[in-house]
């Protein structure tokens, strides 16, 4: 299920957002908003080790991308500040901070669910063996 919140679903925003040429530009925002959420995300969780901030710091990054670069596009002439673009951006983003949230899931967290698994399989066989040992002895 992991693998296919990972991989289809970003693939999946970016080619249904590609209609025609002209929405060519957007998926290249997406796109952007994307990488650059995905390597705000795990630079921050790697600093921090706090998953939530890296969330918030991905979307955060990457909203803030898509607004400076439109504000930079409606300064030059002939061009005007397009909030679908910047959307565009953010949702990128925020498709990328989920799919690193995901991949960078904690392993200690699963780590520690398998050994309380392991201890309770060891003591089911301990208590086992030491019933069979008994049942034997009292033949």
């Amino acid at each position: 299920m992991r693998l296919v919140l990972v991989v289809f679903l970003p693939l999946t925003f970016l080619f249904t957002t590609s209609i025609n040429a002209q929405d060519n530009d957007k998926v290249l925002h997406a796109a952007a908003g994307f990488g650059i959420s995905a390597v705000t995300y795990t630079i921050v969780k790697s600093t921090t080790k706090n998953r939530k901030k890296a969330l918030i710091w991905s979307f955060v990054t990457s909203t803030a991308a898509g607004i400076a670069k439109e504000l930079i596009d409606s300064g030059e002439d002939g061009n005007k500040f397009d909030a679908v673009d910047a959307l565009a951006t953010t949702g990128g983003g925020i498709v990328g901070g989920f799919t690193m949230h995901l991949i960078l899931n904690d392993k200690k967290k699963r780590t520690a669910e398998i050994n309380e698994t392991e201890l309770a399989q060891e003591a089911f066989f301990a208590l086992d063996a030491e019933i069979s040992g008994s049942m034997e002895s009292s033949r």
